[in-house]
């Protein structure tokens, strides 16, 4: 067994290389490529990105081979896995904002698609009819068939617009509605139980847990995800039928040979070690939980008992590498998974039998969906209510080394201490070690200090004070945007003060509606009533993610600890809540009884050279330490004379990698070199911590 797991890492770690050499390879031999009348098979859904629908394909270029890449769609539909069309467009090099996500598809490839015409096989074609009715029949009109098309279909587009898809992150149960190994083991465990009490022949159950299994396969369009995730099941099922981790891990080591083998590229899939983690975690520890179940819980049903223990095994092992992904974690998932461990296997059983009989067309089907939709509506309120919980989830900023470097150890501890683990003493123990942990990072103080947050091209900064916090825009990466916030230990904020509705300053609002506390959304007078759809959609974001929301004009003075934020700009709106309009702070920082500040900062949003002389004539703003240079560096920012009166030590600049408007521009950058002023700026620097001490500036990266 041992020397299989080491062939199937070493193996997996040669193929990895030779995959990522290769993606390589194609991005700069292929890049600036036109293709024209191509085949194109989609090797997921398509996934709206914001703009344009979105998905990982086989594209076949030149005699014949098939290059993985990320194909854009202009046409405004989403095709769904498995689809094959001629395709006519050009192959780039991922972008900055793009090339993490290529790269966790295996490729660093985009393309472009101009022109689209069908080409289904003929075989492939009354599969992805199949699919098509079954999504179509269950429909999309409320989350609780959103999230059987998730269940049942692995359809999720419609799933990841709702509200609901945060909650479900929130208390770490995403992976229960993705295409995942975990999810197929999961509801076969359900299935294996039901046919035990059945008392059916073993033979038989595996029949019928193969065909459950091949039947999800199709429903979901056979993305490489889902065969993964079959193969990885049957691992699983050894496990339920054999409880022998020996033959279940060769099992799964096999497996996971056979895939890596056959597709090079899924051995970089972030989607791959997650399944086969959460698969692995259920080898091995399912049993153990099946203990723990019957010791502590007193659960001795084998319909309660199993499903319980499969959904936590699965986590033990995959839920920090995902933290360290998604860069938040789940500290309500333990309840979580208690609470619907039992409901959830039903659900998907259900949604699974439902979307078989509606494409099938089966008379009662429609019957048998709105009985359906009640336990899986029960499952959805549980969980929304879970993600309530004071800090269900919390901002980490994790490597993906350091998790999986923590995980082996956890479960070589649990592993060594078998018998042990069930014991009260050692439960109560790490019990307690986790709430002294949660205190203490409570209780430290902290300096007083701004930190510039590296969220690409946009802009976010935490004013922290006295244990008062108070973060200024959030960017639209809410990846980047959490791992900062993990690093800087924020789990709640006082305030979000957003400068203006733009994306790149608010995009990430809603993403602190899942993993931080905020007390107060702060935005410009008058916002609430602009028509544009970006003020009503930030307005929207800001009552679902604070408790209170307060609109901010000129004079208005907050508090943060030692520090102050006065808002000098904007008098009144004046352009419909854009750039001009944005929200301006003179920041300033006393320790102590005095009447004069130690420190300044002006915080400038995307307000340029016009905004800033108005600001400078009207509220006597000269000589600050600190300016947040407007617009990102753009070429309207300031003047030579604006910035001689401002005279800033420090200029921070929130923007991206080889960002597509030049920002920031030489002028700038040498208007701001001429007067001596030291430049941050977080394509080059990455984030800055700048700790306040009576007037001394002390700068360390983040």
């Amino acid at each position: 067994m041992q020397m299989l797991l080491l062939a199937a890492v070493l193996l997996g770690a040669m193929l990895a290389l030779a995959g990522a050499v290769q993606a390589h390879v194609d991005a700069d031999t292929l890049s600036g490529k036109k293709v024209s009348g191509v085949e194109l098979c989609l090797l997921e859904d398509c996934a709206d990105n914001g703009y344009l629908p979105r998905a990982a394909s086989k594209v076949y270029v030149e005699g014949g081979r098939a290059v993985t890449v990320i194909a854009d769609f202009t046409e405004d539909s989403l095709f769904l896995s498995g689809q094959r069309m001629r395709v006519w467009g050009a192959l780039k090099k991922a972008t900055s904002s793009s090339e993490e996500y290529c790269w966790r598809s295996g490729t660093l490839l985009a393309f472009e698609v101009k022109k689209v015409e069908p080409a289904d096989s003929a075989l492939e074609s009354p599969l992805l009819n199949l699919r098509a009715r079954a999504i179509d029949f269950i429909g999309g009109d409320d989350d609780a068939r959103v999230v059987m098309q998730a269940l049942a279909c692995g359809y999720r587009q419609n799933f990841r617009e709702t509200r609901l898809y945060a909650a479900f992150r929130s208390c770490g149960l995403a992976h229960l509605v993705a295409v995942s190994g975990a999810h197929l083991v999961i509801v076969t465990g359900l299935f294996s139980s039901l046919l035990k009490a059945l008392r059916v022949p073993r033979r038989t159950s595996i029949c019928v847990l193969v065909g459950m299994m091949c039947s999800y396969t199709v429903l979901a369009g056979m993305p490489i995800s889902c065969v993964r995730a079959a193969i990885m099941s049957s691992a699983g099922v050894l496990a339920l039928f054999g409880k022998r981790r020996p033959s279940s891990l060769n099992a799964l080591g096999l497996g996971i040979i056979a895939i890596v083998a056959s597709a090079p590229s899924t051995s970089i899939s972030a989607s791959l070690a997650l399944s086969a983690l959460s698969t692995a975690g259920i080898v091995l520890f399912s049993p153990l939980m099946e203990l723990f179940a019957e010791e502590l819980l007193h659960l001795h049903a084998d319909a309660v008992k199993a499903p319980l223990a499969m959904t936590f095994s699965a986590g033990m092992l995959s839920q920090l590498y995902a933290s360290s992904m998604f860069c938040q974690l789940p500290l309500v998932s333990p309840l979580a998974n208690v609470v619907c461990a039992a409901i959830f296997p039903l659900c998907c059983a259900l949604s699974l039998i439902c979307a078989l009989a509606g494409a099938a067309g089966v008379p009662f089907a429609e019957v048998l969906i709105e009985l359906a939709l009640n336990p899986v509506r029960l499952m959805n309120a549980l969980v929304v209510a879970l993600s309530k919980v004071p800090f269900a989830s919390i901002p980490v900023s994790l490597g993906s080394t350091t998790a999986i470097v923590i995980t082996v150890l956890i479960a070589a501890s649990v592993w060594l201490a078998w018998d042990a683990i069930l014991k009260r003493e050692v439960i109560a123990l790490t019990f307690s070690c986790i709430v002294a942990a949660g205190i203490a990072l409570f209780i430290f103080p902290k300096p007083d200090s701004i930190i510039m947050l590296d969220v690409g091209q946009g802009d976010s900064f935490l004013i922290s004070s006295g244990g008062a916090t108070l973060l200024v825009d959030t960017g639209n990466k809410d990846r980047q945007l959490l791992d900062q916030l993990g690093k800087c230990g924020v789990m709640s904020l006082d305030g979000v003060l957003v400068t203006h509705a733009d994306d790149d300053h608010c995009g990430s609002l809603d993403v602190l509606e899942e993993t931080v506390e905020v007390n107060t959304v702060y935005v410009a007078r008058g916002v609430s009533e602009v028509e544009g759809e970006s003020c009503r959609s930030l307005m929207a974001q800001a009552h679902a993610t604070a408790r209170n929301v307060v609109e901010l004009g000129m004079g208005d003075v907050l508090t943060i600890g030692n520090m102050s934020a006065e808002v000098v700009w904007p008098e009144a709106l004046a352009d419909g809540g854009g750039n001009a309009d944005s929200l301006v702070l003179l920041v300033t920082h006393r320790v102590g009884d005095v009447e004069a500040p130690d420190f300044s900062a002006l915080f400038t949003g995307d307000a340029e050279t016009d905004q800033l002389l108005a600001i400078i004539e009207e509220h006597d703003v000269a000589n600050v330490d600190m300016l947040k240079v407007g617009h990102h560096g753009s070429r309207n920012a300031m003047t030579v004379e604006e910035l001689e009166v401002l005279s800033p030590r420090i200029a921070l600049i929130g923007v991206g990698k080889g960002n597509r408007y030049g920002h920031p521009t030489s002028e700038i950058l040498k208007m701001l070199s001429d007067i001596g002023c030291e430049v941050f700026r977080t394509d080059k620097d990455g984030g800055m911590h700048f700790v306040l001490h009576r007037g001394m500036v002390e700068a360390h990266r983040l």
